[in-house]
């Protein structure tokens, strides 16, 4: 039975309970022991930082059982097999990467919850090892953990990995934290089909097909400026953290999905879990480990959706930033992100289709109410960085992203207009025939 002061962040769709599992362990005991046994580590860690105990201890064991099961996993594909030629073993090669990726950001962060102590413990070599040769071999150039592999890689309905023990309210909100993410991610790849199939309906059969263009993005949820900040002013009136939990359309779903992980996550079970999204804290900014950590800044659905809606005139500066952030994208992420710029290439934006049509107003309206909606979800990211890691914003907690300054980067993102232009008064002779 859970707590009754917890708040769900959306209806769970899946069970915490450990017997109701179904198990997707594809490195065998490696694999169970992060699934099953790290946590408890990582729990006891948390606790004794808690109480001011020497908790090195424990991370020191968790290192040392570590290298003895993944010395065991190694002798198993010796002396004539080797661990990267056996890839094809292991089924999911994404997810051994994640456990690997798990188990070290357990050792090497954990000495940071001691006050002034940090890097004291490096994990395995054979685990770093490990975890480069596998990289190496399916073609992976980031060799640490993704924002792509907590949300999509991570098996969250049937298996899921989490740092603490779903039987936690650290684990607990870990694993909602995930879901929302991938609940949020999901639908923006459905507002990216809606948006492709409203331009090409346009782009082939024009003015003829704008009210069926419109229906189409409005079945998304997406509304024009008006509408749009109508429900926002309605909401607000309502309260934020009183919207309904039921999500009726793909824009619902990405509002209230940040709404709540702002306004109902405990900042102190957040901060417990984000600890593990930094990679190698240690080491010198020059050193070629020394990488970005999980951060929804990798996320590239939001790009994506960016380029659909005015690929074509967004400044240099937001492609630099997608072109930075690819080598983060998994491999259909990056294979997304290569389509949507041939779209942009080939001038199959809905901004551009439209213009080029006459410029609906019904579609320039949709357009600026796409806009505002991606101005309000980064305003929502905005509020819950404010209030679950604050320290952020200061430049007093270092982002899991590297940005410099997160303060400016997440306000300047915040109060970008996608669509900046007027509407264009293009003479066609168009009627109620057409």
């Amino acid at each position: 039975m859970l707590p009754g002061k917890e708040r769900l962040l959306f209806p769970r769709q899946y069970s915490l309970e450990p017997w109701l599992r179904k198990p997707i362990r594809p490195l065998g005991e490696v694999s169970d022991f992060v699934v099953e046994i790290m946590p408890d580590y990582v729990s006891a860690i948390q606790k004794s930082k808690e109480q001011n105990g020497d908790f090195l201890t424990v991370v020191n064991k968790l290192s040392s059982i570590a290298e003895s099961k993944l010395s065991d996993l190694i002798i198993k594909f010796s002396p004539t097999h080797s661990l990267t030629n056996s890839l094809g073993t292991f089924g999911n090669i994404n997810l051994v990467i994640l456990d690997l990726m798990m188990l070290q950001s357990a050792i090497t962060n954990s000495p940071k919850l001691q006050a002034g102590g940090s890097g004291q413990i490096q994990p395995p070599e054979i685990l770093i090892d490990l975890i480069g040769g596998l990289s190496k071999a399916v073609g992976r150039k980031i060799m640490t953990m993704t924002y792509a592999d907590v949300i999509f890689t991570n098996p969250l309905l049937d298996d899921p990995r989490t740092f603490f023990p779903l039987s936690t309210a650290e684990g607990r909100s870990e694993l909602d934290f995930y879901d929302t993410h991938k609940r949020v991610e999901i639908s923006l790849r459905r507002l990216h089909h809606a948006t492709i199939k409203a331009t090409d309906l346009l782009m082939e059969k024009g003015w003829a097909k704008v009210r069926e263009a419109s229906l189409i993005l409005r079945a998304s949820g997406i509304l024009t400026r008006e509408e749009f900040q109508d429900r926002l002013k309605k909401e607000r009136q309502s309260g934020m953290d009183k919207s309904s939990i039921v999500s009726r359309t793909e824009v619902d779903v990405i509002l209230n999905g940040m709404n709540r992980v702002g306004s109902f996550m405990n900042p102190e079970k957040f901060v417990a879990f984000r600890t593990y999204f930094d990679p190698y804290p240690d080491l010198p900014i020059d050193h070629p480990m020394h990488l970005d950590g999980a951060s929804g800044k990798f996320s590239a659905a939001f790009p994506a959706w960016e380029l659909l809606l005015a690929g074509d005139t967004l400044p240099s500066s937001r492609h630099k930033y997608t072109s930075e952030n690819y080598p983060y994208f998994s491999r259909e992420e990056q294979t997304m992100i290569d389509k949507v710029y041939e779209r942009v290439k080939e001038g199959k934006t809905l901004d551009n289709v439209s213009v080029s049509i006459g410029d609906p107003e019904e579609i320039y309206g949709l357009l600026l109410g796409a806009n505002d909606l991606l101005k309000e979800f980064r305003l929502r990211h905005y509020v819950g960085v404010a209030k679950q890691i604050p320290g952020v914003l200061s430049g007093v907690i270092a982002s899991t992203g590297r940005e410099k300054n997160v303060g400016q980067f997440l306000r300047e993102r915040r109060d970008y207009d996608l669509i900046r232009r007027p509407r264009e008064k293009i003479a066609i002779n168009y009627s109620k025939n057409h």
